[in-house]
């Protein structure tokens, strides 16, 4: 079975798993199967020598090992952990990429844009921050909380201007964003108390992990691409 396949079938598998598990068991028990899936790709990670690409390897780790304290996330310090962890990740994400985006912005139209997205997006982290302030633990949380939505949204704009090869550039935003998305979700979805978004938030998650491979085996020239 060739390489594409491989993840094709994973992922899929995988996402049939989760939400009949979603749909059939507690919260701890998603919480389990999300760490086992996010292992069965980093098993293949590995496999496919995903540790060459060494910051990514990074947040790999950082995503496996706050899934685990994920599962105790109802006590105080796992909960500022996992935060920490995630913050890490996207932090190595930002560290690989940023000597590989276009810092240069010759286009006025083009600076507005980026300027209202970033804004637009700290606003509507300081909505959601605002309303689930009650249910946080302490200040303590939520400034971590906040750091970590200001980490998410610096790492999702700079993924824009990522250049690294066509297909490179959009596995690696495909990444990022459903990433950002699915952590998006499981806030509204635990601190809402929306249980439905739980599973937009897995499919998302699972959609990332497929294109965080699928970013470590497409070389930046694009017509040199390892999936055949």
């Amino acid at each position: 079975m060739n390489s594409k396949l491989t993840l094709i079938t994973t992922f899929f598998i995988l996402l049939l798993i989760n939400v009949y598990v979603i749909s059939s068991y507690d919260l701890m028990e998603s919480r389990i199967m999300r760490l086992l899936s996010t292992f069965v790709f980093f098993l293949l990670f590995i496999f496919y020598k995903g540790y060459k690409e060494i910051w990514v390897f990074t947040t790999f780790l950082c995503f496996l090992i706050s899934n685990f304290i994920m599962l105790f996330y109802e006590i105080p310090f796992c909960n500022k952990l996992t935060s920490i962890l995630a913050i890490c990740g996207y932090s190595s994400l930002i560290y690989h990429i940023y000597s590989k985006i276009n810092k240069s912005i010759t286009s006025t139209n083009l600076f507005i844009f980026y300027a209202f997205m970033v804004l637009l997006n700290f606003y509507g982290l300081y909505q959601i921050m605002t309303n689930i302030d009650t249910k946080l633990d302490d200040s303590v949380q939520k400034l971590i909380m906040y750091l970590y939505g200001s980490t998410i949204i610096i790492a999702c704009v700079l993924a824009t201007n990522y250049k690294r090869g066509i297909k490179k550039s959009m596995y690696f935003l495909f990444f990022i964003f459903a990433f950002s998305f699915s952590d998006f979700c499981a806030v509204l979805g635990y601190y809402y108390h929306y249980s439905v978004l739980y599973y937009s938030s897995r499919a998302a998650y699972l959609f990332a992990l497929f294109f965080m491979i699928h970013y470590i085996l497409t070389v930046p020239d694009n017509k040199d691409y390892l999936l055949n």
